[in-house]
């Protein structure tokens, strides 16, 4: 009984669009100048497929306001119209963002349609409607030619106290000036608006009869265009003066040193002065657009004012204030990202309509009433399957997932429309606590089938004779054909095959370009460790910067296998760690932490973007981080191959460590040939495509899928140069293996890491010593478990 959010479908349409920023911070229209004559523009794809079918150059043109517009419709003798039309807001004609679906809503029983117990999705928007050019478009006719109101059911509750701002579009033009940026205070519940202002009163357009009207709403930062433009330039330059600071004090400074600023950075002292000023002018301006004297809308600039007065006057007391610094520039950059977001949430429209026509909250025995229902629907309703197995079907399979609920009602909603209508197969699709399928197949109570494992799991329910082995599995070999080869390594032990790839993930070298551009590093010098090592630490140091490398298996792993090393020997009976190769790269691995001092733990995303670690090896992953976290920064950073390690022969070996999440069938399933034909379906280039481009839909570029199926993974939209990078770094990925007792080998690495780095000890003997220690537990295991 519950709604299931219907798949999307991307639809090419011809659109006429003026060139704007792509930051979102400024609603106004990009202007060009253009000299006399004959000039040549060039257009460069970097994602996605686009068709030019014209360019048109024009001037700037001026809209009229309402009140001419008024007047213009009085002298036609336009007349107001006394029928409504009702549309309910989820039910978009288009929209330009995937990631702006349905919303259920039960916070009022007003809300069209509602229900106490099911899921009904009921609203659109929220925070999933909330940057700058995010628009939604809907079409109607009306019944009658003549002027037409607009009032709408509407809830902002998202920013306090905040009013935001959506442009009108009617047929594709914006109807007077006031409709660029139509205000939408603060709501914490449902309300009733009808699109107006106080000088005008209710806005009216015109509307004919027999046509199908279009009528669009534009996510825009309105009255904070400027102030947004203003504030992120502000954050730049007070990240470049923290920097020049950095580099002089380091992330510590010495309270009690006399760092003699005034001779060594008078420039950025004068910089300091000359911001305090912009700062004061960015609020003076906030207080115009927002009406207030303070509040929260002021305390970011206000904090950073203060920093810098008093440093600027007392140059001895940078130091002391300089972490307080680094904060204010923080708490800066985040008010200038929320001051961005522009949430709404809409239930329906009124065309034509009053406010009497839009319903409210609701009272308080009317909203009691349905709150109560609600929470005995709770004791009824079955939260943990989702959807239903598959109408008439015998056959079913169940499948366990450990995820969020968006992943789940994505993966029901493939299984309702594509799986079981193709195979006649039903899913009992059940999202459980992360932590239960152990138990649960223990007590012989487990699924069929369970999705998105670590990669150390499926071995471990191998070895103990629970996972199916897949290898005699129908179309084994166009199965395995699906992945790349060491993305099987983790599942495999010997010929047989335990588990199937479902996501990956793999190191890759993030660098801020405007920065190692200032110091001087270029590509080829984070080409290879030695470079590394010889050129670019010790520039990076000299400028109390640092390099970001965490003292990992996976990442020590790396650089053993560039080396021509290996954890474990071929029949997986003992770890090599004890070998020549093992001993010096270990040397030169902890060296990184002991003489060139790296960071042991550090947090990524916020020294990257302030800059205080402008290079670092990390997993792929953490783009889609940046990519929300840091929008300050876009187009100032990017990825490339991690370093490699010269050969003898002078080829540089460019290996990075793969990891896999996997699906698993097991072994006391009763339904297997059904069970691998889900499996089959579920690990395809065709589904999991649409799983990836489902996901990044719903929750954003932060959760960008990626896939372990290699026709799926080359679809993801990847600008150029990151997908360029990608594919060079895919060419050299090697998996660990599993085997028994593994578990062993992370658990001493870290041992003998803290021995080396903490407690000054030898490299070989320390790792003489935990090898012992690991082939012993590996020996037991594959006794306990019966292995040759």
């Amino acid at each position: 009984g519950n709604d299931i959010l219907p798949m999307q479908t991307e639809t090419p349409r011809p659109e006429t669009v003026c060139c704007k920023s792509s930051t979102g911070r400024s609603d106004e229209t990009l202007l060009f100048y253009l000299t006399k004559g004959e000039h040549t523009l060039t257009v460069s794809g970097e994602r996605e497929p686009v068709a030019l079918l014209a360019l048109q150059w024009e001037p700037p043109a001026a809209l009229l306001s309402y009140r001419q517009t008024a007047e213009e419709y009085a002298r036609r003798g336009y007349q107001p119209v006394g029928q409504v039309k009702r549309l309910q807001a989820e039910e978009t004609s288009a929209k330009s963002d995937a990631t702006m679906y349905p919303l259920n809503d039960k916070t009022s029983p007003n809300t069209e349609p509602a229900s106490d117990w099911y899921v009904r999705y009921n609203t659109i928007g929220g925070s999933k409607w909330q940057k700058a050019g995010q628009w939604l478009e809907w079409s109607f006719t009306v019944p009658e030619s003549g002027l037409y109101t607009i009032a709408l059911r509407y809830k902002q509750n998202v920013k306090a106290n905040s009013t935001v701002y959506r442009r009108l579009m009617i047929d594709g033009s914006v109807p007077f000036a006031e409709a660029e940026a139509l205000a939408f205070p603060y709501a914490s519940r449902f309300t009733a608006c009808v699109l107006g202002d106080a000088e005008n009163g209710d806005y009216q357009f015109y509307l004919t009869a027999g046509t199908v009207h279009t009528l669009r709403l534009e996510a825009v930062t309105g009255v904070f265009a400027d102030v947004l433009e203003t504030g992120q330039q502000l954050v730049n330059d007070l990240n470049a003066v923290y920097r020049e600071i950095l580099m002089i004090t380091g992330p510590s400074p010495d309270l009690y040193r006399d760092y003699s600023f005034a001779a060594l950075i008078p420039g950025t002292l004068a910089e300091m002065t000359d911001l305090i000023g912009r700062l004061e002018a960015l609020a003076d301006e906030v207080r115009r657009v927002t009406g207030w004297e303070d509040g929260s809308e002021l305390s970011s600039i206000q904090m950073v004012i203060r920093t810098l007065q008093r440093m600027t006057e007392d140059e001895t007391t940078i130091a002391a204030r300089f972490s307080n610094f680094r904060d204010n520039i923080t708490a800066l950059a985040s008010w200038v990202l929320n001051t961005a977001v522009q949430p709404l949430e809409l239930d329906y429209f009124v065309i034509g309509g009053q406010k009497t026509d839009i319903a409210g909250h609701g009272g308080f025995f009317e909203n009691l009433r349905y709150q109560l229902l609600q929470f005995a629907g709770s004791f009824v309703m079955d939260y943990n399957s989702l959807g239903q197995v598959g109408g008439e079907q015998q056959k079913s399979v169940t499948v366990w997932l450990q995820t969020g609920r968006d992943q789940s009602q994505i993966i029901r909603s493939l299984i309702n429309q594509d799986f079981t209508p193709s195979s006649g197969v039903g899913v009992r699709l059940q999202l459980v606590a992360a932590g239960s399928l152990l138990p649960a197949v223990i007590a012989g109570m487990g699924p069929d089938v369970a999705l998105q494992l670590g990669q150390g799991e499926p071995m471990n329910y191998a070895f103990r004779h629970t996972a199916a082995d897949l290898s005699a599995m129908p179309g084994i070999g166009e199965i395995r054909a699906r992945f790349d080869e060491q993305a099987l390594v983790p599942f495999s032990y010997g010929e047989r095959l335990y588990a199937l790839p479902e996501s990956q993930s793999f190191q890759m070298l993030f660098y801020r370009k405007d920065i190692l551009a200032e110091l001087g590093i270029t590509a080829g010098d984070l080409d290879t460790w030695e470079s590394i090592r010889k050129v670019v630490v010790p520039e990076l140091q000299k400028n109390y910067l640092d390099f970001g490398l965490l003292p990992t298996l996976t990442n020590f792993s790396m650089l053993l296998y560039q080396s021509g090393g290996a954890l474990y020997s071929a029949d997986g009976r003992q770890t090599l760690l004890s070998e020549d190769v093992s001993v010096s790269t270990f040397d030169s691995f902890t060296k990184l932490y002991t003489e060139y001092l790296q960071p042991v733990a550090f947090d990524f995303a916020n020294r990257f973007r302030t800059g205080e670690m402008p290079l670092a090896v990390m997993d792929f992953t953490a783009y889609n981080q940046l990519s929300v976290f840091a929008p300050e920064i876009s187009g100032l950073w990017g990825m490339l191959p991690v370093p490699g390690t010269a050969g003898a022969d002078g080829t540089v070996d460019r290996t990075a460590v793969l990891s896999v999440s996997a699906c698993v069938l097991f072994e006391y399933s009763e339904h297997k040939e059904d069970a691998w034909t889900f499996m089959t379906w579920w690990t395809s280039a065709d589904v999991q495509n649409k799983y990836g481009k489902n996901m990044e839909s719903i929750m954003g570029t932060a959760a960008r899928y990626s896939s372990a199926n290699k026709e799926a993974f080359a679809s993801v939209s990847w600008t150029g140069q990151i997908r360029r990078a990608i594919n060079a770094q895919q060419a050299h990925l090697r998996a660990i293996p599993e085997v028994p007792g593994g578990y062993y080998t992370s658990r001493y690495f870290d041992f003998a890491y803290r021995d080396i780095v903490n407690d000054n000890k030898e490299v070989r003997p320390t790792l003489n010593e935990v090898v012992l220690q690991i082939n012993s537990e590996i020996a037991d295991k594959r006794e306990e478990f019966g292995l040759d």
